[in-house]
């Protein structure tokens, strides 16, 4: 991932809805497409990158998210 990468919001959301306030004049296939959807009623509660040696290897530098929801 590199800095400064516009993911739409809050002109579009989940990188394939256009807002319809915020949206106008703007389409989705502007942005970048976001790389994981956490699907409908959940929130992101914390994130944590892992560096650890605890985990198997392929759990090494990835993103752990904690949801909240339904």
């Amino acid at each position: 991932m590199q800095r400064g990468v516009n993911f739409g919001y809050p002109m579009c959301h989940q990188g394939d809805i256009l807002d319809p306030d915020f949206g106008k004049g703007h389409a989705c296939s502007e942005f970048a497409a976001p790389l994981l959807k956490l699907g409908p009623h959940v929130a992101p509660i914390g994130v944590h990158f892992y560096r650890g040696d605890m985990f198997p290897g392929e759990y090494k530098n990835r993103l752990f998210i904690a949801e909240k929801g339904s």
